[in-house]
């Protein structure tokens, strides 16, 4: 069973000039997070399960602060720092679903004041973090990123050529595809949801008539 707690106010550091703020690790509490965003986060924990937590409320709610505000300190670093990508390198272990969550918390905070030089920032420093974070992640789940980046059916195509290894009817990655998209079917309406669910769905028609193909030609 997952770690959730679901109403903790948590206040950064000064630093980085925000206001407390609603931060959850469960997935499907409906703080408005884009599903695009909301996907990556599961992907990028799906090689990291949370261990079954037995500690008092109290206890949850001291340690869910204590890795949030870590996770602050982490952003304000990276948004510091003069070398994203080497400072995203090091720390790659460190760019854990927690700190997705309160970046990603932060950006439609900022999004939502209008403070839309934070918001470039920090998408600037997410794009670098989730690009470092891949590179550690199982090839399924960077085939299912890199799908879900490509707009056009001629890009995906060759990219299902160049992965046809993960193609197989009982793969990993259809096992991920159906749960990212069971996923993303339980968050709150909004037109991203629309445009992913679509999306999601594309990449599983294509995906199943190449596997199709795979199977026909042994």
């Amino acid at each position: 069973m997952a770690l959730f707690v679901c109403h903790a106010l948590i206040k950064p550091p000064a630093h980085l000039n925000f206001i407390p703020f609603h931060s959850c690790t469960n997935s499907r509490c409906n703080w408005g997070f884009d599903p695009q965003v909301r996907c990556a986060l599961r992907l990028s924990a799906t090689s990291h399960p949370r261990t079954k937590c037995r500690a008092s409320e109290s206890e949850r709610v001291a340690e869910l602060s204590k890795r949030q505000m870590k996770s602050t300190d982490l952003l304000a670093e990276l948004l510091r720092t003069d070398n994203r990508q080497q400072f995203a390198q090091e720390h790659v272990d460190s760019l854990t679903e927690d700190f997705f969550l309160v970046s990603s918390t932060f950006m439609e905070m900022a999004r939502k004041d209008g403070n839309m030089d934070m918001v470039k920032q920090i998408e600037s420093a997410l794009k670098v973090a989730m690009d470092e974070k891949g590179k550690t992640l199982r090839p399924e789940i960077q085939l299912l990123n890199q799908l879900l980046q490509q707009n056009r059916a001629s890009e995906r195509s060759a990219t299902f050529r160049g992965n046809s290894q993960y193609l197989r009817n009982d793969s990993y990655f259809f096992e991920l595809l159906r749960m990212m998209t069971n996923d993303v079917e339980m968050q709150p309406d909004s037109p991203q949801k629309s445009k992913l669910l679509k999306r999601l769905q594309i990449i599983m028609t294509e995906a199943d008539a190449i596997s199709r193909t795979l199977q026909k030609t042994g």
